[in-house]
């Protein structure tokens, strides 16, 4: 695929590239299986960053990438907000989500306050926002009315965290939340974890909603990162001078 055709079909919608071989073994056995030459990496990096093509690694990223841009075909800014049941879940969200160059930005101080006044004074007011294991469908629809109404300015997207303890029936909770979310102000993704026996009906009615939804929350930070990637790689790319690319055959180094 030559540059030029690489610009022109991501002017009909998001191209996500995998390409293997990108060691000297991987180089080598795809040689050996189809004949392929193998570009390098540092050509194939360069290829797809000129082109506004997103790269994944791994097939599993791809799979991700579908997800995510199957609902968000744009791309969605890099500001987000965690908002979370369970504290170690939301840790974890937080590594990956740095890994992922996203951003964590402060609570505004109106949404804090609202919070501060009515939830437990065990929860994290903070983001990633705990709203502590027992919450139900009343704590969790104040945190995103309250986001909703007192920062969709300051996020680009809300990361949901549902980790469902055995004492606590879920299926108040997904009504609820999939009601606020068919209205919401900002893009959601969502992660459930725990004692899940209605998952897929869960999984439905929060999708049927416009929600994307997620098994864990590293795989959400992930999908999160993916989106965030596609607008700047987009704009750079159409800056960018397209230079002359060489594919250099590793079989004959």
């Amino acid at each position: 695929m030559t540059q030029e055709l690489g610009r022109a079909l991501v002017i009909f919608g998001v191209v996500i590239a995998l390409i293997g071989g990108r060691s000297p073994a991987g180089a080598r056995a795809a040689a050996a299986h189809t004949g392929a030459v193998a570009m390098d990496d540092a050509t194939a990096e360069g290829f797809c960053r000129d082109c506004g093509v997103l790269r994944v690694a791994t097939l599993r990223r791809l799979m991700l990438a579908g997800k995510g841009f199957a609902a968000f075909p744009a791309g969605i800014g890099k500001r987000i907000l965690i908002l979370s049941n369970s504290g170690g879940p939301g840790v974890l969200c937080t590594d990956q989500a740095a890994a992922e160059g996203l951003d964590l930005v402060a609570l505004p101080p109106r949404m804090a306050a609202t919070l501060r006044a009515a939830l437990p004074g065990e929860a994290s007011v903070a983001n990633p926002l705990d709203l502590l294991a027992d919450a139900r469908e009343d704590r969790f629809a104040l945190a995103f009315e309250a986001a909703m109404s007192h920062a969709a300015q300051d996020y680009d997207q809300v990361l949901m965290i549902h980790v469902v303890p055995f004492m606590v029936d879920a299926t108040p909770v997904i009504a609820r939340l999939a009601d606020l979310a068919a209205t919401a102000r900002l893009p959601l993704l969502h992660s459930m974890m725990g004692t899940l026996p209605d998952k897929a009906a869960w999984f439905a009615t929060m999708e049927g909603a416009g929600v994307s939804m997620f098994n864990d929350v590293e795989e959400m930070a992930e999908a999160a990162g993916l989106l965030a990637r596609y607008p700047a790689l987009q704009e750079s790319a159409r800056g960018a001078i397209l230079p002359p690319v060489t594919f250099r055959d590793r079989r004959h180094p």
